[in-house]
């Protein structure tokens, strides 16, 4: 079972030697909302320095930053993903409104197309049928014609 909390003695402290307790799982939670080493490190009450020694020492520490910043990657992209198909309105169990439907937002389906495929108005994209490309056409006329229910128009 991996360790939850890792204890040191800081002896390469510029200052006087202390003792840093690491919680693995809190060390996560703050990547994972985003927070740099440096804001981790004033946080914790200790220089990033101490951070950056302590991360090529003991692995689970390297680790719990790498997972958090991870995490904080896929709540972002989910979002995003939410923002650029938008989605159905969502009840509760006794059926009270959570959110309302949502559109498509171009700009958000715009970041994903570029961010994730290297689509972008320049390289345009290709739409195809059966495998075989139709045409090329911008970024713009794509996403309106996903939005007519996702049926390209004949020319």
């Amino acid at each position: 079972m991996a360790k939850k909390k890792i204890i040191i003695i800081d002896k390469e402290s510029k200052a006087n030697p202390f003792e840093v307790v690491f919680d693995l799982k809190e060390i996560e939670n703050m990547a994972a909302l985003g927070l740099t080493q440096e804001q981790i490190a004033i946080i914790k009450g200790i220089s990033p320095e101490t951070i950056s020694r302590n991360k090529k020492k003991y692995e689970q520490l390297s680790q719990a930053i790498k997972v958090g910043k991870l995490t904080d990657m896929k709540n972002l992209f989910s979002a995003v993903r939410i923002l650029a198909f938008g989605g159905p309105a969502k009840y509760d169990k006794d059926n009270n409104l959570l959110y309302p439907a949502r559109s498509p937002n171009l700009s958000a389906l715009k970041y994903l197309l570029n961010v994730i495929h290297q689509i972008n108005e320049r390289t345009g994209l290709d739409i195809t049928s059966g495998g075989e490309p139709i045409k090329k056409v911008p970024i713009d006329q794509f996403v309106n014609l996903v939005n007519d229910k996702g049926k390209p128009k004949s020319e």
